[in-house]
């Protein structure tokens, strides 16, 4: 406020000192003779001239300065987010904002043991764009110093959810009260059991006074990193990493879980869970297999330059070729690839390659 103040009285004086000193007073003549101004060289109507002009640029300079010293910056420290999302429901996350020596923002967004990283912040008088790496969702909306009101949108799948940020809240989930139970350990768990689509999950999770963190694995993937609270007899867990926006919510016991899973707005599962230290899901490495009378795997796809790779390219002969199937708007696919980036290059001597198929589609011949 003080600074602000300053800036407005300074702008008022230096326009008022500015404003006198180019007055330029008319000089007086009597009856019948020249004026003064008439025999003034040309070489001084010039440099009036060029004081007029100065004089305008710096005013449109310090309108803009006096202009910019109003601006909205959104405050440093930590934030907490809620996405709006089924049956009103709100998924919370947390973030902290840093400013850059540049005058740039960045953002560390926190999703129990992982940290996503964002730099690509565009800031325009009281609106903000933050574009989350990799994926393509984006939060947009307007700002004061302290809040955040807009919405997360996916254009490519036209989804929208209404999303809030208020600085300077650190919890995640309010707590209710002290939790009945410790859920720590493994759970068997059943999604859409009320009809003939369900499907089953391994929960592991672990426990320290009413935080918890874990996630849910299923055959195919797993539901990220989340986290959450157990408060009295409830548990509940959320995630946001730009391509996923998941909220869990349950009933708790010592020995099950009843509860729903909301993915944004478009889907809603129920569920329910058991203790059981020792299930196993079906073995991942027999999901995929070919088909009988086949022998090895073959496949023909353009590249991202449009030309065809196949296994029989001389580029693969006496390699080991691991071949991935994955999507870009896959998590867990960006899991894989960073491991398989990382592998690779420890292990730069052997004949080793990769190759990702995102088209999701393969033809066998």
């Amino acid at each position: 406020m003080f600074y602000f103040l300053i800036s407005k009285n300074f702008c008022y004086l230096t326009l008022c000192f500015f404003q006198h000193s180019f007055q330029f007073a008319r000089p007086k003549c009597e009856l019948g003779q020249k004026s003064p101004l008439r025999e003034v060289p040309s070489q001084l109507n010039y440099n009036l001239k060029m004081k007029h002009i100065f004089f305008i640029f710096f005013l449109f300079t310090l309108f803009n300065s006096c202009k910019d010293s109003n601006a909205i910056a959104l405050e440093e420290g930590i934030w907490l987010a809620q996405l709006e999302v089924g049956d009103h429901q709100l998924l919370p996350f947390n973030f902290n904002l840093k400013n850059t020596a540049s005058g740039a923002n960045t953002i560390e967004l926190y999703n129990a043991d992982e940290t996503i990283f964002i730099d690509e912040i565009k800031v325009m008088k009281d609106s903000v764009v933050i574009r989350l790496p990799v994926f393509e969702g984006y939060l947009a909306g307007k700002f004061t110093d302290k809040e955040i009101k807009g919405k997360f949108i996916k254009e490519n799948e036209e989804r929208v959810l209404p999303f809030k940020a208020v600085h300077g809240i650190e919890e995640r989930f309010k707590s209710s009260g002290i939790p009945n139970t410790n859920i720590s350990g493994d759970w068997e768990v059943e999604f859409k059991p009320e009809n003939g689509e369900s499907y089953m999950a391994k929960g592991t999770f672990r426990q320290v006074d009413d935080k918890v963190s874990g996630t849910f694995r299923t055959a195919t993937g797993d539901y990220r990193f989340l986290e959450g609270i157990n408060s009295v007899d409830s548990v509940k867990f959320s995630t946001f990493d730009g391509a996923r926006a998941y909220l869990f919510k349950a009933k708790t016991t010592d020995s099950s879980m009843v509860g729903v899973f909301y993915s944004g707005k478009h889907s809603k599962e129920f569920f329910v869970a058991k203790r059981n230290e020792n299930y196993e899901l079906p073995n991942s490495e027999a999901l995929t297999y070919l088909k009988r009378g086949y022998d090895r795997l073959s496949f023909s796809f353009p590249d991202s330059e449009g030309d065809l790779v196949s296994l029989t390219d001389p580029v693969f002969k006496d390699k080991v070729v691991i071949v991935q199937i994955m999507g870009t708007w896959c998590p867990n696919c960006l899991d894989e690839t960073k491991f398989l980036v990382d592998y690779v290059e420890k292990h730069s001597k052997e004949k080793i390659a990769v190759i990702a198929d995102q088209s999701q589609k393969l033809c066998v011949n």
